[in-house]
This record gives C-alpha cells, sequence and structure tokens, in this order.
C-alpha cells in the first residue's frame, strides 16, 4: 500500500507539476558544482553577519557526517530501487544502481538545518525553507519517492536534535579583543 501512494505522489509530481523553471532549477540544485558553492557562500554570509558568536564548525561537521553514515548504513539494509523515471536522463543515470531509502540528501539538509537553526535562530524559516527544496528537487528529479524524502527528514531532525542536545556545542560569544 505504501509502495501504491508513493507511486501515485511520484506520477503527481511528474505529470502535473513538472514544467520548464522546475526542470533548470531542481538541475541546477542538484549540480554538486553549484551545492558547494552555495555552502560555501552561505557560511561567508553567517560568519561575517554574525561576528558576535562563533561558526559552530563542530556540530555543523556532524551533522554532515552522522546522517551521512547513518542513512548510508540503512540505504544498504533496505536496498530500496530509485524510481528513475526516465534512465536516459543524465542526472539519474548518475544514481542508478544505488538504493534510494532513505534519502541522505534529505537527512543530511534536515541535520544542518535543525543544528543552525539551534545557533542562528532568526535564519530558521530560510534553513527550512532550504532543506524542503532540497527534498523537493530530489522527488521532482526522480530520483526518490516521497517517502525516501520522509525517512531522511526524520532521520535528520532525530540527529540534528541529538547534536543539539550536547551542551558542549551550545553557542559561544566571539573571543573579543580587549582595546586598551
Amino acid at each position: 500500500m505504501l509502495q501504491q501512494i508513493d507511486e501515485q505522489l511520484f506520477i503527481f509530481f511528474h505529470q502535473t507539476i513538472k514544467n520548464g523553471f522546475f526542470d533548470v532549477l531542481f538541475r541546477m540544485v542538484e549540480s554538486p558544482l553549484w551545492s558547494d558553492v552555495v555552502i560555501v557562500i552561505f557560511a561567508l554570509i553567517f560568519m561575517l553577519r554574525e561576528k558576535a558568536m562563533r561558526f559552530p564548525v563542530i556540530p555543523f561537521g556532524l551533522a554532515f557526517l552522522v546522517p551521512l553514515n547513518i542513512s548510508g548504513i540503512l540505504k544498504n539494509f533496505f536496498n530500496r530501487p530509485r524510481p528513475l523515471s526516465d534512465i536516459h536522463d543524465f542526472i539519474a543515470s548518475l544514481h542508478t544502481g544505488t538504493p534510494a531509502f532513505p534519502s541522505q540528501h534529505a537527512a543530511i539538509i534536515m541535520a544542518m538545518a535543525v543544528v543552525l537553526s539551534h545557533h542562528y535562530k532568526k535564519y530558521t524559516f530560510w534553513f527550512y525553507l532550504i532543506a524542503g527544496l532540497v527534498g523537493f528537487s530530489r522527488v521532482y528529479l526522480g530520483l526518490h519517492y516521497v517517502t525516501d524524502i520522509v525517512a531522511g527528514f526524520l532521520i535528520g531532525a532525530a540527529i540534528g536534535l541529538a547534536i543539539n542536545k550536547l551542551k558542549i556545542f551550545t553557542p559561544q560569544p566571539a573571543v573579543q579583543k580587549n582595546e586598551k
């Protein structure tokens, strides 16, 4: 039954809302170069705008590494095939042969959103918006079913909350130089 729901949602994404703008936008989002550039730009903006706070390097790193490994283990355990609407699609072809459930992208981006929202509360909306767009793009591009994304989001949220519970990683003010 869950597979049928996933397939119906997948058809909805690919027959109802498919359009040229989303095709270009989400292919760009999927590009590793683009996503790396965006991450670096966002990190620089936050470090420059939030000079009073130290960038949470350790929690941010954990928010990447922990869901990467946990979702990777789960992917191999469940070994669910990807939907891949058009196997001749270049992006889809890069992911053939790799399991889909749960989505590593969704787990990582949600863990990062939870951790960064804890440290930079005024940007919470933007962190979750970006996470939502990443999840949406994965289904739109035919790389995941909706439940792959939901599972990834739940795993990432749980990991992000666990990282935030570690009291040694509370936001710390930047060290101020004493002026004489």
